[in-house]
């Protein structure tokens, strides 16, 4: 083995090959809806805006409402309890809905905010809730095995002991790093303190994330 030194360049590719088997397996989620489209008098958009208050829609005066093409339905959710938000957007089909003043969202629309136990969330968005609650997963599994790999990586004197010591370590290296590696035998390497890490890592997890981002 040609001896390969653990540099930051080397790390910086790892983490970006990391990033991308992460992407990967985001990108095989299916993509949930986003946005629905109603005619202003619907109840959907109705029931949302106005909510017990619909009965008044009609006769409140002109300066206590607005007219806008599309409201952004912001939902609340939680995720390892803290909170996170995401957006459904309902727009217009044919006229513009009638709202009070509400804040603006840009673009002519309006913001209603709502948690995900809100009924218009169950029926029509608890599927871009859940995929957004899927990503926050996919997010904290790929941040943790990124730092268990650049952990043990910068704990190894070079890249040939990694290997040696965690042969699956090479799903996430590139190829020109395993040429450089295998170029000739090099003898006396010391043991580092990385077998010690190594030990404290979940591997079979961390190896088996990468074998499912490659096959994906």
């Amino acid at each position: 083995m040609a001896y390969v030194a653990i540099s930051q360049a080397l790390v910086n590719e790892i983490e970006q090959n990391i990033n991308r088997m992460k992407e990967r397996e985001r990108n095989q989620l299916p993509s949930p809806a986003t946005e629905m489209k109603v005619n202003h008098d619907n109840p959907i958009a109705t029931n949302i805006v106005w909510g017990e208050f619909a009965h008044l829609k009609n006769t409140l005066p002109e300066d206590w409402t607005q007219c806008v093409d599309s409201i952004h339905v912001n939902i609340t959710y939680k995720f390892n309890d803290a909170p996170r938000d995401t957006s459904f957007i309902i727009r217009a089909n044919d006229k513009q809905f009638l709202v009070p003043h509400l804040r603006s969202n840009g673009y002519n629309s309006a913001t209603i905010k709502v948690y995900e136990d809100h009924p218009f969330v169950q029926q029509f968005a608890s599927a871009l809730v859940e995929h957004k609650r899927t990503i926050d997963e996919l997010n904290v599994k790929w941040a943790d095995i990124k730092e268990q790999v650049i952990k043990f990586l910068r704990s190894a004197k070079s890249l040939n002991e990694a290997l040696k010591l965690w042969p699956a370590l090479a799903l996430y290296i590139s190829d020109s790093y395993i040429s450089r590696v295998n170029d000739k035998v090099s003898r006396g390497a010391t043991v580092s303190k990385a077998a010690e890490i190594l030990a404290q890592m979940k591997t079979d997890n961390i190896t088996a994330a990468a074998v499912s981002a490659k096959l994906s």
